[in-house]
């Protein structure tokens, strides 16, 4: 729009002022008239330049690109956008198709219109993609030139007729499926020469079919190269760039998705599936053991190996995301997600048996890449830690675990190691589990479970819950532990120390390294289920060592009670806290005897003994140590079971009589009974050829020798007959005498059995430098009745609980059937159980009227009010 102004006078109305006015004009200006020849002439030049371009050859001189340009303007401004566009399709068009077809090889025809087979693939495709290159080239220096056509294009949506009609053809000349969609998408210049390439290079001989061969045929050649090496797509540049341009070319085309992804993800499932039943195979082939594991480990590392190299590989093709995770995907299955089972049974046991560390944590890593299936038909997510670990992985350590565990503490054989043995495996198992398997917790529950499983797997048998309590009587004994006896040791007749597991050692442990043994021991009284009959050995074991002073430290053993007390509570310990309380207070009694009338009395008749004694509380101590005593009452140092009472020397009795004497009139109403079985002494011993010696014994031991301060030669019968010691600690006391390291007697006929008949005399040979000598009481081996008492007493004990667990479940229930109540009770009941154990309780029950059947059925019981 165009305005004038004009200026006129008003007159005198308007008082000699003038008026400015402003009014549009239109210009209408004629189009001018385009001669006949202008749209062929502008399109010849336009031609012309379009030819030097795919020619890849400079404009000729007389043409310029702004007047090339101003051409496209006119053009367009004219409306002659559709003329222009369908040319300028129909020349590229051409163009593509004679450059594409010049690629194809002449054997198309005779091969049914498709790349024969002996066509190099790869070279094709380094052709191919060469071609697109120069097109793409070509294509922005034309949008560059018909840049108003383009813009024009892509504000109304442009016309793809013409090279629809083309694709359509394209597709039915396939056979009007099969071919991807080469559509033309309505837009600009760039889309036209996408489509265009792509539409000639799926009708060229189906040549994207053989581009996409000689992408496979690469990464087949790769994988083959990178078999047994450290060989990836990244190491050869050439190789990559071809791959990298040969995938963008396929994205722009549109054919990625349809042509070369599945292909790809075909050819890697079927590469990899036989290659993974090759890799089996030879694991299998290997057989069990250190060969099934070394099999085993080696196709780990081959796994993990062509993990990193497809990752690497897709990361250098610049395959989508999705491809990606794909071809992992199928790596991991095909290799490792299929064959699990196999994997495990081949080589799993003896890996971890043989302590393979880094195979455990690739087998760990390969595993948690694989979503498992938990056998409820829905699988797992990958991102759930217990998806691969909770099922394939946490079976195979759990029947590793309870395997082994069983095999130990079944084999009676080896009882004496077994303790020992089952520490070592739980201890090999947590370092795996901790550097192997992440500290896994669901394989460190499924290793309590599955060892807690194996040490109660002797469901008539307390020997585990006695062994665990007999290790830690080991420890606190200061011995050390190994984890085996030697290859071809065998136990003697007699030691000079208790035969518990595990045998001494001469070397005496650390505080660390008693703590060490505490709780690896502990680990094992977690899972004993049987906690009552290792209550009842380790308190027998505890009273020795409290009333013979052999433990190695009071701080350690407070500290196992602490620990006892804090896995089972206080009610466990009870008894336990009593004895140390007893050896406490003994010390107090004991210190008021030496300043008591009764013991001024002593020291006035000339009595030297200096006596100790500990005042044990009935109700605390192991049953068997009070022959028989009753409850309330208390009795003065024992162990171990009189079978009579043994002929003190006098100045010990008047010791005893006196000590009595005290304590009753102190503590009325308590009666003390004398156990001298676990009693030590210290004698002044004379010998001719080393002097004065302090002989530390045994109060057998004593006895005996004291015998022979009247007389020099006495036989085996006549030291029975004078002593009244029972049979069996009598040959004990004199083999450890006289058949022992150190020999204080000699014994004729010579041998290291004592038998009835045997002739004993005091060793005027006898020639040791220290001063203090120890001389250990033979230790004999737990006999059978011995063994019997302990579980007889554990077993009166569990029918207490029996029948309160019987009363508590039918006094809530009331009326109950007899599988109900077997239910309950085995389900409230930690310790092993037999049913016919709970039905003679029941039954007992019922006598005591608790319970009684009910009258309508047999099966029912009925608690009674």
């Amino acid at each position: 729009m165009s305005v004038s102004a004009s200026a006129s006078s008003a007159g005198n109305n308007n008082g000699g002022r003038k008026t400015l006015t402003i009014k549009p004009i239109g210009l209408k200006r004629p189009r001018p008239a385009l001669s006949n020849s202008f749209e062929e002439a502008a399109w010849a030049k336009l031609a012309t330049a379009i030819s030097a371009v795919h020619a890849k050859q400079p404009v000729p001189n007389n043409l310029s690109l702004e007047e090339l340009y101003q051409a496209v303007e006119e053009l367009v401004l004219h409306k002659l956008t559709a003329s222009v566009y369908a040319k300028l399709c129909a020349q590229c068009d051409a163009h593509v198709s004679r450059v594409l077809a010049s690629l194809a090889p002449p054997e198309c025809a005779a091969a049914g219109g498709c790349v024969p087979t002996t066509v190099d693939r790869v070279a094709l495709l380094g052709r191919v993609l060469e071609a697109w290159n120069d097109h793409c080239d070509g294509m922005h220096v034309i949008r560059s030139v018909f840049l108003t056509l383009d813009a024009q294009q892509l504000a109304t949506g442009g016309s793809a007729l013409a090279i629809s009609a083309a694709a359509a053809a394209a597709a039915a000349a396939n056979g009007g499926s099969g071919a991807p969609s080469t559509a033309l998408p309505r837009g600009g210049l760039w889309d036209m020469g996408i489509a265009l390439f792509g539409k000639s290079l799926v009708g060229t001989c189906s040549l994207h079919t053989a581009c996409v061969d000689g992408i496979l045929e690469i990464v087949r050649r790769d994988r083959a190269a990178s078999r047994g090496s450290d060989m990836a797509v990244g190491v050869d540049d050439e190789r990559a760039n071809l791959l990298r341009g040969a995938v963008t070319m396929l994205s722009a085309l549109g054919l990625y998705s349809s042509v070369l992804e599945p292909r790809l993800l075909a050819e890697t499932k079927a590469f990899y599936a036989a290659e993974g039943r090759d890799l089996v195979n030879d694991c299998i082939s290997a057989g069990s053991g250190e060969p099934g594991a070394t099999a085993v480990g080696e196709c780990l590392r081959h796994a993990e190996q062509r993990l990193g190299d497809e990752s690497r590989r897709a990361s250098a093709m610049r395959l989508e995301a999705g491809t990606c995770r794909a071809l992992v995907r199928h790596t991991e299955m095909n290799l490792i997600g299929r064959h699990v089972s196999s994997l495990l049974s081949a080589g799993f046991d003896a890996m971890c048996d043989s302590r393979r560390l880094d195979d455990l944590a690739r087998l760990h890593r390969l595993l948690a890449l694989i979503p498992s299936n938990n056998g409820s038909g829905s699988t797992s997510n990958k991102g759930d830690s217990a998806s691969a670990v909770e099922w394939p992985l946490r079976d195979a350590l759990s029947a590793y675990t309870k395997s082994r565990a069983t095999a130990m503490v079944l084999d009676e054989s080896r009882q004496d190691s077994m303790v020992q043995s089952l520490i070592d495996l739980k201890e090999r198992l947590d370092e795996a589990i901790s550097e192997s398997f992440s500290g896994d917790s669901v394989l460190a529950a499924a290793v309590k479970d599955s060892l807690e499983s194996a040490v109660n797997s002797r469901p008539t048998s307390n020997k585990p819950a006695e062994l665990v309590a007999r290790y830690l009587d080991a420890a606190l004994r200061g011995q050390s532990v190994v984890s085996a006896k030697p290859a071809g040791a065998s136990p003697g007749k007699a030691a000079a120390a208790s035969d518990a597991s595990p045998p001494p050692s001469k070397q005496k442990l650390t505080e660390d390294e008693l703590e060490r043994l505490i709780d690896r021991a502990l680990v094992l009284f977690r899972c004993l289920q049987g906690k009552d009959v290792f209550e009842a050995f380790y308190k027998r074991d505890l009273a020795k060592r409290l009333l013979l002073q052999r433990s190695v430290s009071v701080d350690a053993e407070k500290n196992v009670i602490t620990k006892l007390r804090h896995e089972c509570g206080s009610q466990f310990t009870s008894k336990l806290e009593g004895m140390f309380k007893d050896i406490d207070l003994s010390r107090d009694v004991v210190f008021g005897f030496r300043s008591s009338q009764q013991g001024a009395e002593l020291q006035s008749e000339g009595n030297r003994i200096e006596a100790s004694v500990c005042v044990l509380t009935t109700g605390y101590w192991p049953t068997m140590m009070y022959d028989g005593a009753g409850g309330g009452q208390r009795g003065a140092a024992a162990a171990g079971q009189s079978k009579g009472d043994v002929i003190l020397p006098q100045e010990v009795l008047r010791f005893q009589e006196l000590f009595q004497d005290f304590y009753l009139k102190k503590h009325t109403g308590r009666r003390l009974r004398w156990q001298n079985a676990m009693g030590t002494c210290t004698l002044k011993a004379t010998f001719p050829k080393c002097g004065t010696k302090e002989l530390v014994v045994s109060v057998y031991q004593a006895v005996v020798l004291m015998l022979f301060n009247d007389s020099v030669t006495l036989s085996y019968e006549q030291i029975e007959e004078r002593t009244n010691i029972p049979k069996q600690e009598l040959a004990r006391t004199l083999q450890s005498l006289a058949c022992g390291k150190v020999r204080v007697l000699g014994k004729t006929p010579r041998g290291r059995d004592v038998e009835a008949g045997d002739m004993f005399a005091f060793n005027e040979e006898f020639n040791e430098k220290l001063f203090r000598i120890r001389i250990n009481q033979i230790q004999s081996k737990e006999t059978p009745e011995e063994n019997k008492e302990t579980n007889e007493k554990v077993m009166l004990d569990r029918q207490y609980q029996i029948d309160a667990a019987v009363v508590r479940i039918m006094k809530t229930r009331r009326t109950l059937s007899h599988s109900l109540l077997l239910n309950e009770l085995f389900t409230q009941l930690k310790f092993p159980l037999k049913s016919s154990d709970l039905k003679k309780r029941i039954e007992s029950l019922i006598d005591r009227e608790y319970i009684e059947r009910d009258s309508r059925s047999q099966d029912c019981y009925v608690y009674m009010a």
